[in-house]
């Protein structure tokens, strides 16, 4: 699996916009909160109430809406693993737990519904960047640190994108849908109107910010050897 992980890195240095439907925004939300819970609890117990209230509420959200999602055969499953994630949270369950079960349910939804969580061309970085310089240093910083200028006004912070651990537990897809939907009950707002291509560049960006040079080299490494080993 780190083999996987390392071709991912190097892959990372290299439809029309509108309101988010029930089922993009569980998606986002079962995203949210697989990296964002280890932030609010840990050992059983709350180290961050804002953002453990935070998670409460996503949870019920993604229950709520996992009974409105559309017959298929995998909602009964869907709907139990929705379900059983918000009794992990509630009861401020250990965070591998919650991290398995957030990404069940995201592979559930995604074949379940035949999802497209990928973009249809190669996002250019450099216009992510340029687009980041623009629209996000005021609250995630320059370097993405979360330290912008706004940043000590915010409740919950801004998001630390060079945080590898983080990093680690977040997907390409759900960063591009926190930015075109934005995250309710934050500052962070929906950038909806920008083109298709210019919110993956964003989210390629901003996905390739915790990972070292030297761990974006090896990925390389890996993907010239011709063949990925699931060791």
């Amino acid at each position: 699996m780190r083999k996987i992980l390392l071709v991912l890195l190097y892959l990372l240095g290299t439809a029309a916009a509108q309101a988010a439907t029930p089922l993009q925004r569980m998606q986002q939300l079962v995203d949210y909160v697989g990296v964002d819970y280890p932030g609010a609890v840990a050992g059983g117990e709350v180290v961050n109430p804002v953002g453990y209230a935070e998670m409460l509420d996503f949870s019920r959200t993604i229950q709520d809406l996992a009974e409105g999602l559309p017959v298929t055969e995998a909602r009964p499953e869907i709907r139990t693993t929705a379900a059983l994630l918000n009794s992990l949270v509630t009861a401020r369950s250990d965070a591998h737990q919650v991290s398995e079960a957030t990404g069940k349910l995201r592979q559930l939804l995604i074949n379940g519904y035949d999802l497209a969580v990928t973009p249809a061309r190669t996002p250019d970085l450099q216009r992510g960047k340029a687009l980041f310089a623009q629209q996000c240093t005021s609250c995630h910083g320059v370097e993405g640190k979360g330290n912008g200028p706004l940043a000590s006004t915010l409740e919950p912070a801004p998001t630390n994108f060079t945080d590898l651990d983080r990093y680690r537990q977040r997907t390409l897809h759900g960063l591009y849908s926190t930015i075109t939907h934005g995250v309710n009950g934050t500052a962070m707002k929906s950038y909806a109107k920008l083109p298709d291509d210019d919110r993956w560049a964003l989210a390629f960006y901003v996905g390739q910010l915790a990972p070292t040079d030297l761990m974006k080299f090896e990925g390389k490494q890996v993907l010239l050897a011709g063949s990925i080993a699931l060791d």
